[in-house]
């Protein structure tokens, strides 16, 4: 019979929490990726990422911008009335998403992308 130590089984439990948690923010990264948001849009934005992709799979762009790179930015608004953007490469695939928090109204959001370079593809 093994005895073990209390600084072995502290060891243990240490070793246990932390695979947990590796676990855990494994499956959280595979499921916001799994819904095309990067690991860059995560790590740098967060929660905001997921509400700007969720605003568009709901209802839509209301504005798409061509930007000097080639990227389209897609311009959605959330319920709380702020703006959300999502920058996609040619491909359709997500670079980034971000809530431009101090623009309240449209027209800031056009004219920070017009600031940026970009041309108004379309707009509803």
């Amino acid at each position: 019979m093994t005895n073990n130590s209390p600084m072995q089984r502290q060891s243990y439990s240490l070793l246990c929490l932390l695979a947990l948690i590796a676990v855990i923010c494994a499956i959280a990264t595979t499921t916001a990726v799994a819904n095309g948001l990067t690991i860059h849009a995560l790590e740098r934005h967060g929660d905001e990422a997921l509400l700007v992709r969720q605003c568009l799979q709901r209802n839509g762009a209301i504005q798409e911008w061509l930007q000097p790179n080639g990227r389209i930015a897609r311009i959605c608004q959330l319920e709380n009335g702020k703006f959300g953007v999502e920058i996609i490469d040619d491909q359709g695939r997500n670079i980034t998403a971000f809530i431009k928090n101090k623009m309240r109204t449209l027209e800031q959001v056009e004219q920070y992308m017009r600031n940026k370079g970009a041309e108004l593809l379309w707009s509803r």
